[in-house]
């Protein structure tokens, strides 16, 4: 390769078509080697369309800022390739959701994948390329491409002969994008609060196509993941989960949509090894999700706790025990992270671990036993979610304790630390905190919005119930209705709505989910 005095721009293309990448590595990217940026997002094109996992790699390793590569144009270009392993079941899946035949030479749009992506994954689920947002600034692009007469795109040819990457028409606008990109921050987003959100509303609808941040996404190994989970690219995909961020929830993300792209495969005509090839898939990336998880909750409890419950903000603000469930992953439902989530949450406040029934039970009986029961503090809670009214009602009681805290109980610490050790200033402290008890509001608060004893009050209602049933059915009645008898219909009454609730909503989640 030497011999010939290619230039290296040359080399590289002739390594990627071999799919050399020790070569690369060893006589390409040398010390000393200048690239312009426009070339190597060029070879990173390549390498994505060839499935060359190496090379990928390779390219991030020297320089190639996968921020400033992906951008709409280029994502969807990467949906219509037709080289390398391609997945036929996407095509059929943009035909259903579609609801309409589709011409050979279909061009998929990311609106059409968008669709895809919340008909695999069911439910509820809102995909980014569906929303206004992006819509908007799709069309703007589309627009503004027709007017100004570019094709972001290019053809299989081009590809094929591998022309020179310096010829591109574009390359003074990817320098000119290059020294103004603004640096992109995915892994500190900005909170904003409600009425900066009403403000910005307004701003959102003018969308400048002229802005290079406009193109492209804040998590780029995101959109890729999904891409390579959708082209049924094994090896690309499990690239690009290692990188970025939200790697629990993009194995389960990639999980989900390869165990529906299984039931879609095996319920089309066409005899292959789709369906049997997607189960795979989606068992190894559970197994990551298991596994993740279980190194997660051996490092910190708490903190693995959280991570099942945080809202994904990237996933239609999912959570990764939702995107479990709506798996079916099993290992991961049944692990011991999840089943201590799952425990904390059915009991609610109440801190108890022995007889609770007993105690819950009593004290629906008899309701001042509840101001006996032992409830959890505030650390405790942190890794359970809750409702938005107990969440104030927390904070309010968090700050009427810190404004009745006296002065001098800082300073009395800081005696302690001068005349005893540090393990009795802590064992000081804990007793303070011990002392600390909720209000009686919210003792009563935190007991009947315990699933526990939500649980126990309708059970226990349903024996009145009956027993109250078995009464009218054997005592002789009057003409009127008694007392007893209006109970027992205001009961099976209020009973058949809330059945019919219940068939109204697994009606929708059936509907929703379709395969699930």
């Amino acid at each position: 390769m030497h011999g010939t005095n290619a230039s290296a721009l040359d080399q590289l293309v002739l390594t990627l078509a071999w799919d050399r990448v020790d070569i690369a590595k060893s006589h390409v990217f040398v010390y000393g080697q200048q690239w312009l940026v426009g070339s190597l997002e060029q070879a990173m094109l390549d390498a994505l369309v060839m499935d060359r996992v190496g090379f990928v790699k390779l390219l991030i390793e020297n320089g190639v800022s996968m921020h400033k590569f992906l951008t709409i144009p280029r994502l969807e270009e990467l949906y219509n390739i037709k080289q390398g392993p391609t997945n036929p079941t996407l095509f059929h899946l943009v035909r259903d959701v579609k609801q309409g035949n589709l011409p050979p030479d279909y061009k998929i749009t990311l609106i059409d994948v968008g669709l895809v992506i919340e008909y695999l994954m069911g439910g509820t689920y809102r995909c980014t390329y569906t929303r206004k947002r992006f819509r908007l600034i799709y069309n703007n692009l589309l627009a503004g491409n027709r007017r100004s007469g570019r094709n972001t795109s290019i053809t299989p040819q081009m590809r094929k002969t591998h022309e020179s990457f310096g010829n591109r028409t574009d390359k003074k606008e990817r320098m000119r994008h290059n020294h103004f990109i603004k640096t992109a921050q995915p892994y500190k987003p900005k909170d904003a609060s409600i009425d900066e959100v009403k403000k910005k509303r307004v701003k959102d609808e003018i969308v400048d196509i002229d802005d290079p941040e406009m193109k492209r996404f804040p998590y780029p190994f995101n959109e890729l993941l999904v891409w390579a989970v959708l082209m049924k690219r094994q090896k690309m995909a499990l690239f690009f989960w290692q990188h970025g961020e939200e790697s629990m929830a993009k194995a389960l993300v990639a999980c989900k949509m390869c165990r529906s792209m299984a039931y879609e495969a095996k319920q089309s005509d066409v005899v292959d090894d789709t369906s049997e090839e997607m189960k795979e898939h989606s068992s190894e990336f559970g197994q990551l999700a298991v596994d993740l998880l279980d190194q997660a909750f051996k490092q910190d409890e708490t903190m693995a706790m959280k991570l099942l419950t945080y809202e994904l903000k990237n996933w239609s603000n999912s959570t990764c025990l939702k995107l479990a469930v709506s798996s079916r992953l099993r290992n991961f439902v049944s692990h011991t992270c999840t089943q201590m989530l799952l425990s904390d949450m059915w009991m609610g406040r109440l801190n108890m671990r022995k007889n609770s029934w007993y105690k819950v039970i009593l004290s629906i009986l008899v309701p001042p036993t509840i101001l006996m029961l032992e409830y959890k503090t505030k650390a405790e809670m942190s890794h359970i979610p809750q409702s938005q009214d107990a969440h104030q009602m927390a904070m309010d009681d968090s700050e009427n304790n810190f404004q009745q805290v006296p002065e001098n109980i800082a300073m009395n610490v800081f005696r302690e630390v001068q005349v005893f050790d540090n393990a009795e200033v802590k064992h000081e402290i804990e007793i303070q905190t011990k002392t600390r008890r909720l209000p009686l509001a919210q003792k009563f608060y935190a007991f009947y919005h315990a699933p526990i004893v939500k649980f126990w009050f309708n059970t226990l209602f349903y024996l009145a119930f009956l027993m109250l049933f078995t009464f009218v059915v054997l005592v002789k009645m009057g003409h009127l209705p008694s007392p007893q008898e209006w109970l027992v219909i205001a009961y099976i009454f209020t009973y058949a709505i809330e059945k019919i609730r219940e068939v109204s909503a697994l009606h929708f989640l059936t509907r929703a989910y379709g395969f699930a």
